[in-house]
């Protein structure tokens, strides 16, 4: 009897602990079915929430004010603040040369020595220091020039200006023109062999015989050098030689030979460039620059040279300004065939050797004449202009004796 109670009891206990699983999967299965919908949700939302981080993420790395653009825009601005420091070293330098000195460099694997003019020190900038890249010198103002090299054997057989004269003629016969030559002029455009006055010196601001001398130290001094020194930019206002500076403009020739003489006053002697000087230029550039040639300044090509009306350019040196109806600053983007002016040195584009503007912008004064007789106009520009719309770039123009708009002085030291 207690045996069969026994069994019951442990039954009981049986079926009570099965309805307990039972029950238990119930509840079990109720709560998962309760609960899985949130559990969906939930992961769908941390889904998105992981996506918009990410998306923040990428922005505050990639996008325009992220840290890539700001790791750049910072590498720029210390890369530009390093340039300018160089060139406040150097132009501290140059205020305490008070005697010239020489600087050694190479030109073609070649060692050679350029005498630095007193006042001037050679520029710290990287590319601003060598022959090869051309030279730049920097006075304690910010004035620069260019060292234009000629090889040493083009003169070294001339004896004499005249055989000087030939030799530089021979060597940079493809850029030059018939009937346009280095001769002297009077106010009315008359040349020596038929000027009344000799000692005329309203033409090109020089008498007959101060051009002839001037001429023949010049020609001197590139024998002796094998090079001389040019404007790195068109001459500004307040008659700097400076990037992002208003062109001087305004100025008859005689006007503009006046103020080119009195540019520098130490060692070495300032002036308007000889026409046989620009074509030295040319030359230069033939020989350092791949691809230029006398062809090329007859093309379409020639125009990405300068800043022409037909060539399409944009520029973005925040200190540039250009002309459109009123000044205004840079960046900008010229989309058609009009007349834009700009500051000095306001493209990199329109740089050759470290020298900017020599074509286009404004024309530029030379003591250069066209002598065949028309002394109405015997004053020869250089280099075009941004009014001009033409499909190739202007080597030689002429003018009167009083004209003085859209020329600037390009000036030379020797």
């Amino acid at each position: 009897m207690k045996q069969m109670k026994k069994k019951q009891n442990q039954q009981t206990n049986v079926n009570c602990i099965k309805k307990m699983c039972k029950n238990s999967q119930v509840k079990l299965g109720k709560y998962a079915e309760k609960y899985s919908g949130i559990t969906l949700i939930s992961l769908v939302i941390t889904i998105i929430i992981l996506i918009m981080l990410a998306g923040i993420s990428i922005s505050l790395v990639l996008g325009e004010n992220g840290l890539f653009n700001k790791a750049k825009q910072a590498k720029e601005e210390t890369e530009i603040a390093t340039v300018e420091e160089q060139r406040q070293f150097a132009m501290a330098e140059a205020a305490m040369h008070f005697d010239g000195k020489e600087y050694k460099s190479t030109y073609h694997n070649e060692e050679v020595t350029i005498q630095i003019p007193t006042g001037f020190a050679v520029s710290q900038v990287e590319g601003e220091n060598t022959v090869d890249d051309g030279l730049v010198i920097t006075d304690s103002e910010g004035n620069e020039y260019v060292w234009v090299n000629i090889p040493k054997n083009v003169t070294e057989n001339a004896s004499n200006v005249t055989e000087i004269k030939n030799a530089l003629v021979e060597y940079t016969k493809d850029y030059r023109e018939e009937n346009y030559d280095d001769i002297w002029y009077d106010g009315k455009g008359r040349p020596k062999s038929s000027s009344e006055d000799l000692n005329d010196s309203s033409g090109c601001g020089l008498t007959c015989e101060q051009y002839k001398q001037l001429y023949e130290k010049m020609l001197n001094s590139i024998k002796e050098n094998n090079g001389f020194w040019v404007g790195r930019y068109e001459t500004g206002i307040n008659s700097y030689i400076k990037a992002n500076n208003d062109v001087l403009t305004g100025r008859t020739i005689d006007q503009a030979q006046n103020l080119a003489s009195n540019m520098y006053s130490g060692n070495l002697t300032s002036s308007l460039i000889f026409g046989i000087q620009y074509d030295l230029i040319m030359k230069f550039f033939e020989e350092n620059i791949k691809g230029f040639s006398p062809e090329i300044l007859n093309t379409s090509e020639g125009l990405k040279l300068g800043n022409y009306k037909n060539n399409l350019w944009s520029i973005t040196n925040p200190k540039a300004k250009y002309y459109l109806n009123d000044k205004c600053n840079a960046p900008y983007t010229k989309k058609d065939s009009i007349a834009v002016l700009t500051t000095t040195g306001a493209s990199e584009e329109w740089k050759q050797m470290n020298i900017y503007d020599l074509f286009g912008n404004l024309w530029e004064f030379t003591l250069e004449s066209y002598n065949v007789g028309k002394t109405s106009y015997p004053v020869v520009v250089r280099g075009g202009s941004h009014w001009e719309d033409s499909e190739y770039v202007y080597i030689r123009n002429v003018t009167s004796t009083n004209y003085k708009l859209n020329d600037s002085p390009r000036v030379v030291m020797y």
